[in-house]
């Protein structure tokens, strides 16, 4: 094409005439996408012809085209796949101006080990300058994403047998740790490669002897053919005893990586408390003093309020209040240690009884007649009441105890079954067809949510009022004791066993 008017619509047309799926010649072919990229900094027209720099350096790479087809690999990878023993190896890299990484078998045949070249693939830089830190983590992600590939062409080859290399001690650094120590960017991509990749398998090489370097800075395709690097890998690939490097030789500068810290960071631990007799015995085995181990819980407690409260520290001797709650922790700790099956007893007896004091149906269809059966009747002949909790549900949990906080949950619990569940037996279906079901006789609840479920009034409807639309809207309800209440059908539920 000496001669030949060249402009940036005809570099692209040529870039786009190159069909390399396994990136065989990515050094060569990096060159010229480098340049193209280099028109669209330069903001050239696409019909402008291109700068003498560009059009020289364009020229020399064609000139070079014809010495590719040169380029040849022996297939196939495996003479037997299942009964050779092989290894994907993946090396990364990154410059200024572009990053990718580049794949080899590493396999056994009849005792004599070799390597192969596999795929490679290559990312130009952004425009947007990045630092070298983030482009080689970009390296590392181009890595794990090919090795999740390669692992799915390649299924007898497991994760295990997929290793990983690069040049960047600050990547590897980055791979091992807390995603959430970094910057959305940082964090994002390390997320992603643990996900896909065992950090474990992630090892450190040299620059000089790492193959990916090639791809990232450009080869002319006379250097490609004759390298064998490219082709094979490292000459320590195929070594008898391969050691692999999980962290680079030196230390990591915490200035290098400073600029990548965010800086609302907390490490989040999940604390499970246990109740264990070894426990209560290490502490029964400082003193047999009940006052000095009282004393000792109650400075740990205070040691423990510091830290977390620096600017309301507190000193002196054990004041009532921290007394008092270290000795509650500790037949808190005696009592769980060593009645642990009693209290799960205890908890599964008040569920029952909620369950077995639940109605089932009217004894009787008498109008007098207010008592319910329940699954209690057949057990001891009458309702099993379950305790009556306070309502604690406007109370901060700063001022609740464990207990208190568990009760406050449940109590938020049964708010959501009174206003979902329970609200179910009150449709009337207005809307839809007609439905009596609320007649003089019925056994119903009345709600109030000042009040406890097992608080609920039970009574019999006596009188209906109907409104303008010929629809109940008011009825008198008939307590067991003899009071009549009125109230808004909106608030009374009639038991779903009357339908």
């Amino acid at each position: 094409m000496k001669g030949t008017y060249l402009s940036k619509r005809s570099v692209l047309s040529i870039c786009g005439m190159l069909f390399d799926p396994l990136g065989m010649p990515t050094p060569f072919t990096v060159r010229m996408k480098l340049l193209l990229q280099n028109t669209w900094e330069r903001d050239l027209q696409w019909d402008e012809p291109l700068p003498p720099d560009i059009h020289e350096t364009f020229q020399s790479w064609l000139d070079e085209v014809d010495t590719a087809s040169q380029i040849s690999l022996s297939r196939p990878y495996f003479l037997n796949a299942e009964t050779e023993p092989a290894e994907i190896h993946i090396f990364s890299d990154a410059s200024p101006k572009a990053y990718g990484c580049v794949a080899y078998f590493r396999k056994v045949t009849d005792g004599t080990i070799s390597s192969s070249f596999i795929v490679a693939k290559c990312r130009l830089a952004p425009l947007k300058k990045l630092s070298l830190a983030r482009l080689e983590l970009m390296g590392a992600l181009v890595s794990a994403r090919l090795a999740e590939y390669l692992q799915k062409t390649f299924p007898w080859i497991t994760s295990d047998h997929i290793f990983f290399w690069s040049d960047s001690q600050i990547t590897l650094h980055w791979i091992n740790g807390d995603p959430l120590r970094w910057k959305e960017f940082v964090r994002n991509r390390v997320r992603e490669i643990q996900e896909k990749t065992n950090r474990d398998h992630w090892n450190y090489c040299r620059g000089k002897t790492n193959p990916a370097d090639k791809l990232t800075r450009g080869l002319s395709i006379h250097v490609l053919v004759q390298d064998d690097v490219w082709w094979h890998g490292p000459d320590w690939l195929t070594s008898q005893n391969l050691s692999f490097n999980n962290s680079a030789d030196s230390e990591i500068n915490e200035t290098d990586i400073a600029d990548e810290l965010t800086k609302n960071y907390v490490p989040v631990m999940t604390v499970t408390e246990h109740y264990r007799n070894d426990f209560i015995d290490n502490l029964l085995s400082i003193t047999n003093d009940y006052t000095k181990l009282i004393r000792i819980i109650s400075y740990v407690f205070r040691f423990a309020a510091n830290c977390r409260f620096p600017e309301s520290k507190k000193f002196g001797p054990v004041k009532a209040d921290e007394w008092v709650r270290a000795e509650n922790s500790l037949i808190r700790m005696v009592q769980g240690g060593k009645f642990q099956e009693e209290i799960k007893d205890l908890k599964r007896a008040e569920i029952d009884g909620v369950l077995n004091s639940r109605f089932l149906t009217p004894l009787s269809p008498e109008f007098d007649d207010f008592e319910t059966l329940s699954s209690g009747h057949f057990l001891i002949g009458r309702p099993i009441n379950g305790i009556v909790e306070p309502l604690l549900r406007e109370i901060k949990e700063t001022r609740l105890s464990k207990k208190q906080k568990i009760t406050k949950f449940s109590q938020s619990v049964w708010k959501v079954w009174k206003r979902d569940y329970l609200c179910n037996l009150q449709q009337r279906y207005k809307w839809k067809f007609k439905v009596n079901d609320v007649k003089v006789g019925t056994l119903v609840l009345i709600k109030n949510e000042n009040l406890p479920g097992t608080k609920w009034l039970l009574g019999r409807i006596s009188e209906l009022f109907h409104g303008k639309d010929n629809q109940i809207r008011v009825v008198n309800i008939k307590l067991p004791n003899g009071t009549v209440l009125k109230r808004n059908v909106r608030v009374v539920a009639i038991l779903p066993t009357e339908n």
